[in-house]
């Protein structure tokens, strides 16, 4: 079986949750969404909640005033003021936990599971590995509606996930289908009172003052009482990120065939991805699916210059291309 790996960017996630270049007006319209779930008793909860609303009309104003949500939490990391990065980590992640509430996940996942799994969840590709830029649940969403996965901490054991902070990594020298987020997710850290590790205990209720409750109380524990790593949206430039890369790196060494959707190699993620295409000793070819494939191809090739790659363009964007070498 051929190695293949998959690298996803938002582009992978657009159907169901913004771009970078989308994020302020959404980040907008959920503001206003949250200000106009009424409370029956203006209790604590309520002034909980109105403080979560302003940090995430804090957020806004600085999405305003900046390239991407990325690119301020990069000028606070690099000012050392650790507060507000904490403060962007935990509401960016209710901010997304919201967007993905009472809401399918890009479809697109679904056919990509169904084309990927033959009869159970046991039989996902051993020669296939994910490695994610989003900090997103679609793929643990979408993964769900095969498996018996309860909650989203489920879905990422069954997914074999693996992020930083993790206690350890997978010591098997056997191959098998693993995932990897290089920015970590929206999900939080000790928090005792929960099991699902998540804002909220499911992504299918409507948002409404119920489940907005027990967002904003994780939300206030997490603010008031947690480190700076309670959240563990953690961007792949931090520092503590060169144990999860060399992991990563190991693992995709004999990856023939790379996948690469909705992910335009930024500037800002050049060293990382320098890193993990060079790890790839045995990489003879590259699919680029994304409109601006073109755009992307050179873009590619300033990371990794090996005149043996073939490079393959795919300007759809209907369904995740699934190679016919799988």
């Amino acid at each position: 079986m051929k190695q293949i790996a998959y690298l996803f960017g938002a582009g992978a996630s657009c159907e169901s949750l913004p771009l970078n270049n989308q994020i302020s007006g959404r980040l907008n319209d959920m503001i206003n969404k949250l200000s106009k779930i009424e409370y029956g008793v203006r209790d604590e909860a309520f002034l909980i909640k109105e403080e979560l609303i302003q940090d995430l009309n804090w957020l806004y104003y600085e999405s305003l005033n900046h390239a991407s949500i990325d690119t301020f939490a990069k000028k606070l990391y690099i000012k050392g003021d650790w507060p507000n990065l904490k403060r962007l980590r935990l509401a960016f992640s209710v901010y997304f936990t919201c967007e993905q509430m009472n809401k399918l996940p890009d479809k697109r996942y679904d056919a990509f599971f169904a084309s990927i799994i033959e009869t159970n969840i046991a039989d996902l590709p051993k020669n296939i590995k994910l490695i994610t830029w989003n900090y997103d649940f679609q793929l643990e969403l979408s993964f769900m509606g095969f498996s018996d996965a309860k909650f989203i901490v489920d879905a990422q054991n069954q997914l074999n996930l693996t992020v930083k902070g993790k206690k350890r990594f997978h010591t098997s020298d056997l191959d098998f289908f693993e995932t990897f987020k290089l920015n970590g997710d929206i999900a939080v850290r000790n928090y005792p009172p929960i099991q699902h590790n998540c804002f909220t205990s499911t992504f299918k209720n409507e948002l409404d003052e119920k489940n907005l409750k027990e967002i904003v109380n994780i939300w206030k524990f997490q603010k008031d009482k947690g480190d700076d790593s309670c959240s563990r949206l953690s961007f792949a430039w931090e520092a503590g990120s060169h144990d999860l890369l060399n992991y990563i790196a190991n693992k995709v060494a004999n990856t023939e065939i790379l996948i690469v959707i909705g992910y335009s190699f930024p500037f800002f993620n050049r060293e990382i991805d320098r890193q993990l295409v060079a790890s790839m000793k045995n990489l003879k070819k590259v699919y680029i699916q994304s409109p601006d494939a073109n755009d992307l191809e050179e873009r590619f090739e300033s990371i990794d210059s090996r005149e043996d790659i073939q490079i393959i363009k795919r300007f759809d964007k209907h369904q995740f291309l699934i190679p016919s070498e799988l």
